[in-house]
């Protein structure tokens, strides 16, 4: 089983659902730098979403029947 944790907020502009990072959590996941459509509204946050979090996590996953995910929100 793959584990990953980030600290990250909702993007709230309307798009499909994503999270915002900053730079080294986007580095860190992504496995490269961000590009200019990467950058959110939001200053200094990078636009991470979950297609991108799976691929960098399992790789291809699109056939795979057996995937679990779950997520926690701490407040």
């Amino acid at each position: 089983m793959s584990k990953l944790a980030f600290n990250g907020v909702i993007s709230g502009d309307g798009e499909c659902f994503c999270f915002l990072v900053d730079r080294k959590t986007f580095v860190e996941i992504i496995k490269k730098e961000p590009r200019k459509y990467d950058k959110s509204h939001k200053k200094d946050y990078y636009k991470l979403y979950p297609d991108d979090v799976f691929k960098n996590i399992l790789g291809s996953y699109s056939n795979r029947e057996d995937l679990k995910i779950s997520i926690e929100v701490e407040q």
